[in-house]
């Protein structure tokens, strides 16, 4: 059924344009919840703000480098 999906997904992408932007946003938002619930077991195990944070804190050091370079260019 997922497979079904994956195609038909892509098949109505190639053919309306405009939903391509939407899908790389959900499929953006999907990542970073699998990335952040399932792939990252200590956020699972351990309790408090460090872990969260420090994820959270690597994510935004990405996006302000990215922001930079992308101004520098």
């Amino acid at each position: 059924l997922l497979g079904l999906a994956t195609l038909i997904g892509v098949v109505l992408t190639d053919q309306l344009g405009f939903l391509v932007r939407h899908g790389l946003a959900i499929s953006a938002g999907v990542t970073i919840y699998v990335a952040a619930s399932n792939l990252v077991p200590e956020f699972q195990g351990k309790r408090g703000w460090a872990s969260p944070l420090a994820f959270l804190g690597g994510a935004a050091a990405f996006f302000v480098t990215k922001m930079i370079l992308e101004r520098a260019a």
